[in-house]
């Protein structure tokens, strides 16, 4: 029971990381680029900043449960 517990919890990560994936390119086509710090663009900034954090998260988080042997 306790693995495949860890098996649905990587599986979890994998799909948070295929969407914050989709979702940071659905921001950079989004971004317009001539006004990179503007207001209007601020938020997409954020969000950029915010998935690529999320991206390396769950990177970081597969990559210790593989380790250790856990997955």
């Amino acid at each position: 029971m306790f693995k495949s517990h860890n098996s649905r919890s990587q599986k979890f990560r994998i799909v948070i990381l295929l969407i914050a994936t989709m979702l940071l390119i659905a921001n950079l086509f989004r971004i317009e680029y001539g006004q990179l710090l503007s207001g209007e663009n601020l938020g997409e900034a954020f969000g950029i900043l915010a998935n690529l954090f999320l991206i390396a998260a769950m990177r970081v988080s597969l990559r210790y449960t593989a380790k250790n042997g856990e997955s």
